[in-house]
């Protein structure tokens, strides 16, 4: 679920620029190595912790965009029943209240404006629903609250975006995390105006 209108921290329009972010292969990296279970390391009690080199690159987009925070995440936090067993069941993510405690006490940079609604789509004769692709689920949350010419970059370790999508997509490899030069793009990105396609070659509507 996304926040309603009374939950939002601030005023959409207080944000020139949108960033959806992930934090599997984004923040956290997985080295392509024999070894441990990432999860049974380097926690705490919202989970797996961030790599400090992939926040401070957030940190500087943050800094020279001023993008608000969507959470388009999956993740879920270790251990988190355990704290608060009332929690609905769903990815802790989706649940605003504990993603921004957990900004909150790591001190991670910018402010986590909404997270993308989960979507489930069920098809004529199927028993089991599955997840919509989560590109459709930034266009809705876009299309929610009228932001869709508002710039925005999808920083995310995997492609299940829109096509309409891909100009303002940066895809992360998993071993890495966000990288200094993956920041810069998004920069870029975020400080181009998005354009009708009438607009694009000079037509008018």
């Amino acid at each position: 679920m996304s926040l309603s209108s009374v939950d939002m921290v601030a005023d959409l329009k207080d944000y020139s620029c949108f960033l959806f972010l992930d934090f599997d292969g984004v923040l956290i990296r997985y080295p392509d190595t024999p070894g441990p279970d990432p999860y049974d390391e380097a926690c705490d009690e919202h989970g797996l912790l961030f790599q400090p080199e992939c926040v401070n690159h957030l940190e500087w987009l943050i800094k020279e965009s001023g993008a608000g925070i969507v959470l388009s995440a999956t993740w879920r936090g270790r251990d988190l029943r355990q704290h608060y067993p009332a929690l609905p069941d769903q990815d802790w993510c989706d649940h605003p209240f504990f993603a921004r405690e957990m900004w909150a006490y790591r001190n991670l940079p910018g402010t986590i404006v909404d997270s993308t609604p989960r979507v489930s789509i069920s098809l004529p004769r199927k028993r089991d629903a599955f997840l919509a692709p989560r590109g459709l689920e930034i266009k809705m949350w876009q299309e929610q609250y009228g932001v869709e010419r508002t710039p925005y970059v999808i920083i995310d370790d995997e492609n299940d975006m829109l096509r309409e999508q891909q100009n303002r997509f940066v895809q992360t490899d998993t071993r890495y995390g966000l990288t200094r030069e993956q920041a810069q793009r998004a920069l870029t990105m975020l400080r181009t105006p998005i354009l009708w396609p009438w607009e694009e070659d000079g037509r008018t509507k």
